[in-house]
């Protein structure tokens, strides 16, 4: 029996394929989150009917379900906001997000709250990278260190927080918000404005995330473009027999 309340909340936008994998990903997980909020923004459709077994499944184990559905377009970080202050009202001890577009291996939210514990929030510094061009074939780097590249100086899918963490970056979202109406990274205001006023375990490890830029996300799209330019340059489809004859159309490049 977990003593502490986890609650786990999700953005998803656009793509049913995201929030479909990242729910199912929630439900094997060793630790089974007592309390899951999604936000789904973006599009005048619900998705909910599509991902409606996997809810149920985790209800039967005993997961709390607060969903929430806007036809509108959020910015960020109103879509986290609005999932964060669900799992707030539930009265929950920990938290942690769930990326709807990444990987999370299934002892991720086990390792976390070990981390957590004695402190005010932990956060992972190294994770796997999935760089998956739209076209192209995917590339993996099994040890990167995302705390060069975003402020919280790790992995920010990576991260547990208490009560008095959450409350105080939600805070934190909600003036920054003010200052910026037309949107600002949540990772920026975790890293800069909240972790300083908290004691934070950055933890390093084996990773139990991957993440994966596809070049439609935001926020590195240029990974993925810039591998795809790499696998031109070589011309190199590792699963295709260029020797081969060919049936139909030629094929240039990597499809």
């Amino acid at each position: 029996m977990n003593s502490q309340k986890l609650g786990v909340y999700i953005a998803s936008h656009k793509n049913a394929i995201f929030l479909r994998l990242c729910l199912l990903q929630l439900a094997a997980q060793t630790r089974r989150p007592d309390v899951v909020a999604v936000c789904e923004n973006g599009h005048p459709f619900k998705f909910r009917p599509l991902v409606e077994d996997v809810l149920q499944g985790l209800e039967s184990r005993g997961t709390l379900i607060r969903y929430l559905h806007s036809g509108a377009s959020m910015v960020s970080p109103h879509f986290h906001m609005a999932a964060l202050g669900m799992l707030l009202q539930e009265g929950c001890d920990l938290y942690t997000k769930f990326d709807h577009d990444d990987f999370f291996y299934t002892h991720h939210l086990a390792v976390l709250e070990e981390k957590v514990r004695g402190y005010d929030a932990a956060i992972g510094r190294f994770c796997e990278m999935l760089i998956q061009p739209l076209k192209g074939y995917g590339f993996i780097k099994p040890l990167f260190d995302f705390g060069v590249m975003n402020p919280t100086g790790g992995m920010s899918d990576a991260c547990m927080f208490n009560r008095a963490f959450a409350e105080q970056y939600m805070a934190d979202m909600k003036r920054m918000v003010e200052q910026r109406p037309d949107g600002i990274e949540d990772d920026y205001v975790m890293g800069k404005v909240t972790m300083p006023k908290f004691k934070v375990n950055a933890f390093r490890g084996a990773p139990t995330t991957c993440y994966v830029t596809h070049g439609a996300n935001s926020s590195t799209p240029a990974a993925a473009v810039s591998e795809f330019e790499r696998q031109q340059k070589e011309n190199q489809c590792p699963s295709m027999n260029l020797s081969a004859p060919t049936v139909g159309p030629q094929l240039s490049g990597c499809l």
